[in-house]
Parts: structure tokens; C-alpha cells; sequence
């Protein structure tokens, strides 16, 4: 475009810089196979180590279709590697899932599969001496599961568009977004898991169902994933052993959850550190998948709304793995616009100093940067968890267990109509668009439903979608909130309450509670299909509402008595009024309903919707409608929509 062609004239002493090319791994296999000369070549020390040569002679075999029962690996360190680099880099390619990988991608899909394969070698489910013609086939099949799982771990979630393409069809400030764009779905994408326990003993089995044909199927749409993945006489022996595929892993408790992370994760104490977490059968996944990205060295990079639940999740994982009234190992790093690199650099320490205590007694420390992403300094904390450097400094090697989580805002810019509205409000806006500095591409950074900058373009393959939540799993994480709210309100009155006591002391009620859920979660579902800012809500919302509820709930005595104190004014006014006709004064049944007295739980709970979510919208009445229908016998509303609408006035 015109603009871009002024910014090179403008900055042209760019073209006095170096410039060094860095060839992709197809780009180099291209070159070798076509006899050109280039500076990129297979490093031969990478291609003689272990962790490339397991992959490699397995894949080999795997591709000839030979039998992995009884292949052994082959490696010997003062041996050169078996194979040709080229063989070894086509077969590579091929089966990492990536069209055109970077070469920290298939570094990524190496040394997962290398791992996993290991802990195959080693469990003795696959020890061929062991399991002699018992398990005939199972080694074969971890391994094709390998693949898949490897893959899975390896494909990027973000666009494989960079910035700059050009595209005719396409808006120049749409292409600015493009790179940021999330292509996969982690809530549309199966995650189809089998782990080597710790112990080796035993395996655990997630997200995924065998049919009796052997096929691999994704469990929430039974669609075929893989066909023959497991030979039917295979599945009939391990059904046989007691392994069944067919369970519903939704259906399992909460306790064999934590068993299962406790399994795969090594932790030796089985114990719940927040019974208020919904562990769901996702946020196993999720956590599991956190966990082999540590064990990989793969850095973790996830990109969700906010109050999706990653704070949460990433502070249950580390509570377990601490253990009970085990040691801090979690640095959260609330990460804002102000956020300057000194601040970062600083964190950094306080986590190398915490990893030093909590390395001896073999804690995992984590440092997680939430909101990465709005702050310019970001390209120090790319430093940090891609190259494990900080302003230059190599942190310290021998902290193995220290690990570094970035959580990132979505790219998404408002609608047309959303950003003429607040440039008519006129707050923030004095600046032109056109003038304002701050800009992602062309794109005001104002323009963008959250304030971030572009990530630097080696964390963008490292992005995974984090998901958002499903109704029903936020229906259940409402019925949690509202639950604990009403347990315990406050902090203080935690430990001076039983458990079963509610917010206004006399015994909790079930029934009520279960009543307010399904009223905020109307509420949540009613605000997300707006299509205004109004759509922005997410379980803080939840939370919000239930203080306010709750901040009601304990001035009851005080509005009761300014309500009566309106009614008597407006009693007054109509005595006092000459012209009120008997047949206005005559009440219908609506009346009489709107006028019955209402339970101090219903009203906080009324007043309470009506400051979060009724005051925000400009079609009033259908919510109310909407949400009257959710109020039931354990939480009466007479009346109905007219009573609420007159409550909240």
C-alpha cells in the first residue's frame, strides 16, 4: 500500500542493516535434494543425538509398517547416528503435523516423541520379555498413539499467516490481525492422551474411546480419528486385563481425576488442595498438557478471554503438586500496560530465589506472566520464555524445575458500530485515531476489545488456545461461586461458620442456591449474545454479582425501610389526590401479586442482577422476561417481570 511504501522511504536506513535468512527446515531439504548450496544445513551433532535418533529410527520402521513389538532401539554415544540426515529430516516433516515447520517446531515434535517413546521403552506394558505373546500388538499401538499425541502437542494454534501478506481480498488492518488469529480450536480439536505413569506400572487413558473395530473416536462426536488404531483381538485381551476403553470419563468422581494427575505427575499424596474447583474431565487435560510441556522443555504459551479459568487452573495444578501445607511455588505477575522491564526483571530474581529452597525438595516453581501481552515489554518476557534469558543473563541451568507461563489476550478488534460509540462518548478520545501513536499494524490499539501489543514472531508457533468455557461448565463453576458465597461471604467469617450454615445464619439451602445459579447463569447466557460491549462477561461477572447480592442480603433492614418509607410517600400522594377514580384504585390480580411481600433473599438477589447486568442493557424488559422464568418455588417471585422491573427502580 501507499502508506507502507511512504514508512520505507521514511526509514530506509534499514536497508544498511544485515539481514540473514534463515532457511526452514522443507527449505533446506529442498535445497539438499536439489544439490544447492546454502548456509542451512541438518546439524549433524542434533541428528547423531538421542533425542533425534529414537524418533527417527521408530518413525522409520513405523513407516515401513514393520512390527514395533520387538524393535529395539539403537543408540550408542560414541557411535555415529543410523541413517541418512535427509531421510531422517523427510520423515521428520512428514509425520510432525505441520505443513511448514520452524525449526524450533520440529525441535518440539522431536523431543516429545523422544520422551514419550522413552517412557514407553520403560513401562512394562511394552517390555516385550515381559508380556511375551499377552499383550501382542500394544507396543505397536503406544506408538502410533505417540505420533498422534506428538502431533497434537506440535500444532500451532495461531494463524500460519505472518505479517506482511498481502491479500486482495482482504482489508490492510484485517491482515495486521491475521497472524494473531486462533485457526484451532482447542474446544473443537481432540485431545486424544495416553500417559506413562510415573511408576511405569501403570498407564492412564484420556479423551478418547476405542471402538470394537479398533478405531480411535473422539469421544464428544464418536467421529473416527484413526482407523485400526488397536487390532479387535488386542482390545478384547487388554478388556480382558480390565482396560476399558469405553468409559465415560465425565462419569468418573473427582477423586480418581486427582488420582489420575497425582499418576501421571508423580505426586506421591493424593489430596484435594481446593475443593472449590470444578475439576472438570477438560481442566485434566489441560493441566496434563501443561505438565508435558514442562517435561519437554516446551514453553508454555496460552491464549484465552479473560476469566476463562486459566488463573484458576494454573493455581490448582501447583497447590497439588506442592502438596498438603507444602511451600509457595507460584509467582503470579499481574502484567498491565504500566508494566516496565525492570518490574519483569525483578520477578525473575524473586523466582530464582524461591526455585533455589524449592529445587532441593523437588517442588516445581512456576512464574506466570497473566495478560502477557499488554504490555510493550513483551518482547522481554519472549526472552524469558523462549530463550530462558533475561536482559541477556542465562537463568540459572541448574534450575530444571523452574518453569514460565504466559498467558495472552485475544486478538479481536470492535465492531464499526461499537467503535463509533465510544469515539461519540468522547472519553479517552481527543487524539484522532489517524494520530494516535499507539497502534498494533494500522490498528489503533483503542480499536482492539483488549489492549495488547503483537507478539514477537517466535512465541506465535509456541500459542495454544486455552478454550473457552462450555454452558455447562460454567453452569457448574456458577453453582460453585454462588454455593461459596453463601457458605462463607466474607473471608473473616470462613473459619467462624460450619460449612453448612449460610450467609443469614440460619442452615444453607440447597434448593436456593441452586434457584440464584440458574438465575445468574440466565443472566450470563443473556449478556453474551448482546452485540455491544454489553457481551463482554465472563465468571468475574458471577462473582461480582454474588458480593453485591450478598451486600444486599445483610442491608436488608435498611432498604426494607427505605422502600416502606417510598410507599408511604407515594400512599400520601394518592390520598391526597382529587382525581383517583374507584377504578383505579380497584387492584387486579396483577396487582395484588406485584404488592405481596417478597423474601429478603429474592429481593437481594433482584437488586443484585439489577446493579450488574439490568443496568447495562437498553432492552430492559426482555431480560427481565428472560430471567423471571428461573425464579422458583424456593425463591418466589410474585409478580413476575413487572415486580422485578418495579424493584430495581
Amino acid at each position: 500500500s501507499t502508506r507502507k511504501r511512504l514508512a520505507t522511504n521514511k526509514y530506509s536506513f534499514v536497508k544498511f542493516l544485515p539481514r540473514i535468512h534463515c532457511l526452514t527446515p522443507r527449505e533446506t531439504l529442498d535445497n539438499i535434494q536439489q544439490n544447492r548450496k546454502g548456509d542451512t544445513e541438518f546439524d549433524m551433532e542434533k541428528f547423531h543425538s538421542e533425542e533425534y535418533q529414537r524418533p527417527f529410527q521408530y518413525l522409520s520402521q513405523f513407516a515401513n509398517g514393520s512390527n514395533l513389538d520387538t524393535f529395539s532401539f539403537i543408540y550408542e554415544p560414541c557411535v555415529l547416528g543410523i541413517g541418512d540426515p535427509v531421510d531422517a529430516l523427510k520423515i521428520i516433516i512428514k509425520y510432525c503435523g505441520i505443513r511448514d515447520p520452524s525449526w524450533a517446531e520440529l525441535y518440539h515434535f522431536v523431543n516429545f516423541l523422544n520422551i514419550q517413546l522413552r517412557d514407553c521403552e520403560e513401562s512394562l506394558f511394552c517390555d516385550p520379555l515381559l508380556v511375551g505373546d499377552l499383550l501382542q500388538g500394544f507396543r505397536t499401538f503406544a506408538v502410533r498413539f505417540m505420533i498422534q499425541m506428538s502431533r497434537d502437542f506440535a500444532t500451532r494454534s495461531l494463524s500460519e499467516n505472518n505479517l506482511g501478506v498481502e491479500d486482495a481480498s482482504r482489508q490492510e488492518e484485517e491482515d495486521d490481525l491475521v497472524p494473531f488469529q486462533i485457526r484451532r480450536r482447542w474446544e473443537l480439536s481432540p485431545h486424544p492422551y495416553i500417559f506413562f505413569n510415573h511408576d511405569r506400572d501403570s498407564m492412564t487413558f484420556l479423551g478418547f474411546l476405542l471402538s470394537e473395530n479398533g478405531d480411535l473416536l473422539d469421544p464428544g462426536t464418536n467421529t473416527i480419528l484413526e482407523e485400526r488404531l488397536m487390532e479387535p483381538s488386542l482390545r478384547g485381551q487388554l478388556k480382558h486385563q480390565g482396560v476399558d476403553f469405553d468409559v465415560n470419563y465425565e462419569k468418573r468422581d473427582r477423586m480418581a481425576r486427582i488420582e489420575n494427575l497425582c499418576s501421571v505427575m508423580g505426586i506421591n499424596y493424593l489430596h484435594d488442595p481446593d475443593s472449590t474447583y470444578e475439576l472438570t474431565t477438560d481442566n485434566v487435560e489441560k493441566i496434563l498438557a501443561i505438565h508435558m510441556r514442562f517435561r519437554c522443555g516446551i514453553p508454555v504459551i496460552i491464549m484465552g478471554e479473560t476469566g476463562c479459568g486459566k488463573t484458576r487452573l494454573i493455581r490448582f495444578m501447583c497447590e497439588l503438586q506442592a502438596g498438603p501445607d507444602g511451600p509457595k511455588n507460584l509467582l503470579l505477575m499481574k502484567v498491565h500496560g504500566g508494566t516496565s522491564y525492570a518490574e519483569i526483571e525483578k520477578k525473575v530474581e524473586d523466582a530464582e530465589k524461591l526455585a533455589f529452597f524449592n529445587e532441593k525438595i523437588n517442588v516445581d516453581t512456576i512464574l506466570f506472566f497473566d495478560e502477557a501481552n499488554t504490555t510493550d515489554a513483551i518482547d522481554l518476557i519472549k526472552e524469558i520464555m523462549v530463550d530462558r534469558r533475561v536482559n541477556g543473563r542465562a537463568i540459572n541451568p541448574e534450575l530444571t524445575r523452574l518453569h514460565f507461563i504466559a498467558a495472552c489476550n485475544p486478538y479481536r478488534k470492535h465492531t464499526k458500530e461499537m467503535i463509533k460509540k465510544l469515539e461519540s462518548a468522547g472519553l479517552g478520545y481527543h487524539v484522532s485515531a489517524d494520530e494516535t501513536e499507539d497502534k498494533l499494524g494500522s490498528i489503533p490499539l483503542r480499536q482492539l476489545v483488549y489492549r495488547v501489543h503483537p507478539l514477537p514472531e517466535s512465541m506465535r508457533p509456541l500459542v495454544w488456545d486455552f478454550g473457552q468455557l462450555t454452558d455447562h461448565t460454567e453452569e457448574l463453576y456458577t453453582a460453585q461461586i454462588v454455593r461459596r458465597f453463601m457458605v462463607s461471604p466474607t473471608a473473616g467469617l470462613a473459619s467462624a461458620r460450619p460449612a453448612t450454615v449460610g450467609f443469614d445464619g440460619t442452615l444453607y439451602n440447597a434448593a436456593q442456591a441452586s434457584c440464584i445459579a440458574k438465575v445468574l447463569s440466565a443472566s450470563q447466557k443473556y449478556m453474551r449474545k448482546q452485540k455491544n460491549e454489553c457481551s463482554f462477561v465472563s465468571l468475574r461477572d458471577v462473582e461480582r454479582a454474588m458480593k453485591v447480592i450478598v451486600w444486599f442480603y445483610s442491608n436488608s433492614k435498611l432498604i426494607d425501610q427505605v422502600i416502606a418509607d417510598e410507599y408511604n410517600v407515594r400512599d400520601e400522594d394518592s390520598e391526597s389526590s382529587e382525581e383517583s377514580s374507584e377504578e383505579e384504585s380497584d387492584e387486579s390480580d396483577d396487582d395484588e401479586q406485584v404488592e405481596q411481600p417478597l423474601s429478603q433473599i429474592v429481593r437481594a438477589v433482584i437488586l443484585g442482577i439489577g446493579v450488574c447486568y439490568y443496568a447495562r442493557l437498553n432492552e430492559r424488559e426482555v431480560y427481565c422476561r428472560d430471567v423471571c422464568r428461573y425464579f422458583d418455588n424456593s425463591c418466589p417471585l410474585p409478580g413476575g417481570v413487572r415486580r422485578m422491573q418495579n424493584e430495581i427502580r
